[in-house]
């Protein structure tokens, strides 16, 4: 069974936003929200005009009446009246279209800003040895005996000297007394406490919120073993062949899972880090919405051109009907 110094920390909280319900409106970009608000101006002005120029007379549909229509449409609701003139339907229609693509986008993006917040862990302050004399967040250092000491301040590798240079900062009230008392002060946060592997997989394990996590990078690698007289050789052969048969059958890993991976078996930072998800969220913006608003002004050239051949047939219509009435004048 190898071991080694390492350190715990505790799982960092999640904070609670009272705002975070504005983050619905987040998902659209500022751009689209604007270029939605512009497109209602000028789909409501479009309509007023084409009313106000359409032959027919006896139809009304204002701005009021265009406004609602657009509104209601926009939050997926119907509305009483519709556009009289053929023109300002194939514009209804195309701004439907686009309604309905936004909200189905809309729809799946906020779906995604719910995931995130569910399977995004909180950021760790420190994920290897390396990480804590970088950072501030955390005070660290080891219990208070004499060769847990020795190994940071007599060690000659750069980083145990830069970890031991952090924990004389902090002063000696920062060591405690034994590691059930480091355990502790891990669980109240904003510390981390170097001490023997096992030892800290066992206390991380014992946790009754599981809220301990355990680097699995350590600063040295040692074994168990089990010291016996020479003078009892036959006593190290009995003990050697006990502990293979006990690998061999899979007590040690048994073991092994009791007392430090049963109750809390993923108390590891790099299983903390992978579970983790990193989701990049990709709000409404113009690089994949762009082509809706390009497909609405094609709505609204047509809804136009339709206006412009109506009017003409209408007038056109009107002159022939009229015809014969002047006729009949001028011969009277």
């Amino acid at each position: 069974m190898e071991t080694g110094i390492t350190f715990m920390i505790s799982k960092p909280k999640v904070r609670s936003n009272v705002i975070s319900f504005l983050d619905v409106l987040t998902v659209v970009s500022g751009e689209v929200w604007g270029l939605i608000f512009v497109a209602i101006v000028v789909l409501v002005i479009s309509m007023m005009i084409i009313d106000r120029y359409y032959p027919d007379s006896r139809a009304s549909f204002g701005w009021k009446d265009s406004a609602m229509f657009l509104f209601s449409t926009w939050m997926w609701q119907g509305y009483p009246k519709a556009p009289p003139s053929q023109a300002a339907r194939i514009i209804a229609l195309f701004w439907w279209f686009f309604c309905a693509v936004f909200l189905m986008s809309y729809g799946a993006s906020l779906v995604q800003v719910f995931a995130l917040r569910v399977e995004t862990q909180p950021r760790l302050a420190a994920k290897v040895p390396e990480d804590l004399p970088l950072q501030s967040e955390l005070r660290y250092s080891t219990v208070d005996e004499q060769s847990a000491k020795d190994f940071f301040s007599n060690s000659k590798l750069e980083l145990l000297k830069h970890l031991w240079v952090g924990m004389q900062h902090y002063g000696l009230n920062s060591f405690p007394k034994n590691v059930s008392e480091g355990v502790a002060k891990v669980r109240e946060g904003r510390y981390a406490l170097f001490a023997e592997s096992h030892v800290l997989d066992y206390y991380a394990n014992i946790d009754a919120d599981c809220a301990l996590l355990v680097s699995d990078h350590r600063l040295d690698e040692k074994g168990y073993a089990i010291a016996v007289y020479k003078s009892h050789p036959e006593l190290y052969h009995q003990l050697d062949a006990a502990i293979i048969t006990l690998k061999a059958n899979g007590m040690t890993a048994e073991l092994y899972k009791r007392y430090f991976a049963d109750q809390c078996p993923r108390h590891f930072i790099q299983q903390y880090a992978e579970d983790r998800i990193e989701l990049q969220r990709q709000p409404i913006n113009l690089a994949n919405f762009g082509g809706m608003f390009i497909i609405l002004i094609i709505g609204l050239s047509g809804g136009f051109l339709v206006f412009a051949l109506e009017a003409i047939l209408m007038r056109k219509y009107m002159g022939q009907s009229q015809t014969p009435a002047l006729l009949m004048n001028d011969d009277l």
